[in-house]
């Protein structure tokens, strides 16, 4: 059974050494670039999902949500 969670890449930034989740966004570092992962918290959000095609929407609010908490930070210091 195909299991379907938004991929959305950024460009590589060496000085992120973390990762952390927040608003169903689980973001990953990696050599080649940040990886957002955005996988809703249901009993069937992704589940038996065939679709190969990138959904820019999702791809979106997993920017935003990020952005959302590196402003939220940012402001607190």
């Amino acid at each position: 059974m195909p299991v379907r969670g938004q991929l959305t890449r950024l460009i590589p930034q060496p000085e992120v050494t973390y990762g952390l989740g927040y608003k169903d966004v689980f973001v990953v570092p990696r050599r080649d670039g940040i990886v957002l992962q955005h996988q809703g918290i249901g009993a069937a959000q992704g589940y038996n999902d065939t679709a190969t095609d990138p959904d820019w929407d999702e791809a979106q609010r997993s920017v935003s949500a990020i952005a959302e908490l590196s402003a939220s930070r940012a402001s607190r210091a």
